[in-house]
């Protein structure tokens, strides 16, 4: 959920305005209490909220830290040297999420240290150049 629309639905359910220094404060209170997570002092991911922690820890983070033999769509079956496709970790292991959740799910891996961006050093082509779609490694 975006935090914009977190605090227009208390706003709107709790009948008054909210100012933004407590919007803020609550959302921090929250956050620290363990009800959502937010990463605030992130530039990329501060405008969302994960508002099931549970949900977050089973769905995302888990599918990759999973053992080979915990899941058949592991993260380990695709990868090759400890680096799997980008295209393999949207397609595979992401695939039933909403498509527009991606970026934000790639950006969260990448904030807590679980894989990293890297490109074809070896591949100079035109295509890579323009695509830029690199792979992710993941941190094991």
């Amino acid at each position: 959920m975006k935090k914009s629309e977190f605090i227009n639905f208390l706003s709107t359910n709790l009948k008054f305005d909210l100012s933004e220094s407590i919007s803020i404060s609550l959302l921090r209170y929250l956050n620290y209490i363990g009800e959502i997570i937010w990463f605030e002092e992130n530039k990329n991911l501060n405008e969302y909220l994960f508002i099931d922690p549970n949900w977050l820890c089973t769905n995302i983070i888990g599918k990759i830290l999973a053992p080979e033999k915990f899941n058949s769509n592991s993260l380990y079956s695709f990868s090759k040297n400890g680096i799997v496709k980008k295209s393999d970790i949207i397609t595979k292991i992401f695939k039933n999420q909403k498509k527009e959740y991606i970026p934000i799910i790639l950006q969260l891996l990448q904030n807590l240290n679980l894989c990293f961006q890297i490109y074809d050093v070896e591949d100079n082509s035109q295509a890579n150049e323009n695509n830029r779609q690199g792979s992710s490694s993941i941190v094991s």
